[in-house]
């Protein structure tokens, strides 16, 4: 009988239809230190390459499952599930390391890892740490969760992130230090569909903190609206 290994961490990427971009995250995932982890994908049933993909990197996936799901949050449970680290690390489809994110020396966890993005602008910039009673706290991404096999609430289709953090009860992660970064597709569900994210978010603080706390958000969230109108219409 083969004894299963156990891995400090699960690197999980959820895709579908990602031909474009799936690549560029699986060759970063050859650069670490691969015996920290396993790396499991699940995709939402591709019909687009993916596959294809998939197939040409069997080397570095350790689990896969290609079947429809009910969403991307449906999906990175399907991941947790399959999981046998002690930590997690959800990394997209798009998603990607630059440089030495994961090795022996500055492993920990739950942590944060440095993450960056590119601005509608084509600036390079760091993703900063932001006071979770008022938001999501940081990049999804670049967050290592302790492996307590919680699940994404589906009830949320763009912030579950938020809601799932919050349910870690963390206050304060130490950030490593690392000779690299994650490097964040800044093109995703919530960015685009950022109204349905800011509604989203807003419930979530409401059943967690004080209306002071639900207020402050509405307003910030109104007035980031109408500054997003504007930059379209000079973008235009």
């Amino acid at each position: 009988m083969e004894l299963k290994k156990d891995y400090l961490l699960s690197i999980i990427t959820v895709v579908y239809n990602g031909a474009l971009v799936i690549e560029k995250t699986m060759e970063s995932l050859k650069k670490q230190d691969r015996s920290l982890f396993e790396y499991i994908v699940i995709d939402g049933g591709s019909t687009d390459g993916t596959l294809k993909i998939l197939t040409k990197h069997q080397d570095i996936i350790d689990q896969q499952i290609s079947e429809k799901d009910e969403g991307i949050y449906d999906a990175m449970n399907k991941g947790v599930q399959l999981s046998k680290g002690k930590s997690l690390l959800f990394l997209n489809a798009g998603d990607y390391f630059v440089g030495n994110v994961i090795n022996k020396l500055n492993f920990t966890y739950p942590s944060l890892i440095p993450v960056k993005y590119r601005t509608k602008f084509g600036r390079l910039i760091n993703f900063k740490r932001r006071n979770y009673k008022f938001s999501h706290p940081y990049c999804h991404q670049g967050m290592i969760f302790e492996n307590h096999k919680l699940l994404y609430n589906l009830r949320y289709q763009i912030a579950a992130d938020y809601d799932y953090y919050l349910r870690h009860n963390y206050t304060k992660l130490k950030l490593i230090k690392t000779d690299g970064y994650v490097m964040y597709d800044n093109e995703g569900v919530s960015t685009t569909e950022y109204l349905k994210k800011y509604q989203e978010i807003g419930e979530i603080i409401k059943e967690n903190f004080p209306l002071f706390n639900y207020y402050t958000y509405k307003i910030r969230s109104t007035i980031k609206h109408y500054i997003k109108i504007i930059l379209r219409i000079f973008i235009k």
